[in-house]
């Protein structure tokens, strides 16, 4: 067996220009909402064994996402399943299947966080380092490392970064992409950065072992 795909590779989280989607729905009633809903704004057909296949392109990520939101409850959402392609294959082998297949909470989590992807891939995470200082001393004692991510001119917040890498079962990847961009900046200060916090969320730790 390999690494964890999940904590070391933006892969599983990368949706490619045009994405295939065959939708399973939990009752008649989700089925006729989804297509109803979907229908006029993406190309949507109903196959014959009573399942939804959607196109989608690289531009329709997002509002795909926030239209799912819209349409079904949450519970919908994680009872509907979805086998997601990168090419629009008549034929697949059973573990490739599995492989693909994930509920139309998940996906939409992943298709919404597409910003957060690229941000990684560009190297636009960064660490900001606050002092803790000392009420004793009123000297620094330790500096914290902040996550931040940058685009452009833009800065990005800790709590958005985190909300979206949440919805998109990302939190392993950006908790670990996180520790490694603040060792790695801070070896840039080692006279003036003695003592590091670093943060992370123990639910990230896929083994404590």
């Amino acid at each position: 067996m390999g690494g964890c795909s999940r904590c070391e590779s933006l892969v599983p989280y990368t949706l490619s220009e045009k994405m295939f989607l065959h939708v399973a729905t939990p009752t008649g009633h989700t089925f006729t909402k989804l297509k109803k809903g979907l229908e006029h704004r993406l190309k949507v057909e109903m196959r014959s064994n009573g399942y939804l296949y959607i196109e989608l392109s690289a531009q329709e990520y997002q509002s795909f996402a926030e239209r799912l939101e819209n349409l079904l409850s949450k519970q919908e959402m994680h009872d509907s399943y979805l086998m997601v392609l990168s090419e629009d294959h008549q034929s697949i082998t059973p573990i490739d299947a599995l492989k693909a297949t994930q509920n139309l909470a998940s996906f939409a989590g992943i298709a919404s966080a597409q910003w957060l992807v690229k941000l990684i891939q560009g190297g636009h995470l960064t660490c900001w380092f606050q002092p803790i200082v000392s009420s004793i001393t009123q000297e620094i004692y330790a500096h914290e490392c902040l996550l931040r991510g940058h685009d452009n001119d833009k800065i990005i917040d800790a709590q958005t970064i985190l909300t979206a890498a949440k919805s998109a079962d990302m939190l392993f990847l950006v908790d670990r992409q996180a520790r490694i961009t603040s060792i790695h900046q801070a070896s840039n200060y080692k006279t003036q950065l003695k003592r590091l916090f670093i943060n992370f969320n123990p639910t990230s730790i896929y083994d404590p072992q």
